[in-house]
């Protein structure tokens, strides 16, 4: 299953920061559950996830990396964090990961372009129903698109179904955080009516050191 999932990261074209906080207990990479119940603290990750009372999300923080982010409630969160990656994250509807890195690029529009040009250079993706659409609140823009393994085997085209993933990219002084969610393989319907939930997430990433 884990084979199918096409989780493609900004690494394609920029570099990773190093952690904005270091600590001799971090791994390169750690793993925390979510079953429901507050992680504070998480020494190898530096992970913290807080249910909120309030609406149907999980604020998911890190020490390390400097950023919060709320994601779609669901007791069934595997979250991965350490000094290799910032975030990855994934249940059984979403898989979500940050990226951090510096770039020239100077607008949210120019890393979607670029990250859009070295998938299909790379080729090893299928794209369609590519987008950039706008949070109705904030007007932040957002990318939007379908994307599927390329040259698969004819045998396997069934489960290499057509995977709808969203980024954000949010300027923080020299870096660029970037948000990516892709969602599970539901029809068109069912996704307009998450649509609300995966806009929400999207728009709550904030960099910087946690307060």
């Amino acid at each position: 299953m884990r084979k199918m999932n096409v989780v493609v990261t900004a690494a394609l074209f920029i570099f990773v920061m190093i952690p904005l906080v270091t600590d001799a207990q971090m791994l390169p990479r750690g793993v925390v559950k979510f079953t429901g119940k507050e992680i504070r603290g998480d020494q190898q990750t530096g992970l913290m996830v807080i249910p909120s009372k309030r609406i149907p999300f999980i604020t998911v923080g890190s020490l390390y990396h400097g950023f919060t982010v709320l994601l779609p409630y669901s007791e069934s969160w595997e979250l991965e964090s350490g000094t290799e990656l910032p975030l990855l994250a994934k249940e059984k509807y979403f898989i979500a990961s940050i990226n951090i890195g510096l770039s020239p690029i100077r607008t949210p529009t120019e890393y979607y372009e670029k990250l859009l040009e070295n998938m299909k250079k790379s080729g090893e993706f299928e794209l369609q129903k590519v987008e950039i659409v706008k949070i109705a609140d904030t007007q932040k823009p957002i990318l939007r698109y379908q994307v599927r393994k390329a040259l698969m085997p004819e045998q396997s085209r069934d489960m290499n179904r057509w995977r709808w993933n969203y980024w954000v990219a949010v300027q923080y002084g020299p870096a660029w955080y970037a948000l990516h969610l892709s969602v599970g393989n539901e029809d068109e319907d069912t996704l307009r009516r998450e649509e609300r939930r995966i806009m929400f997430a999207l728009d709550s990433l904030t960099p910087g050191p946690l307060k």
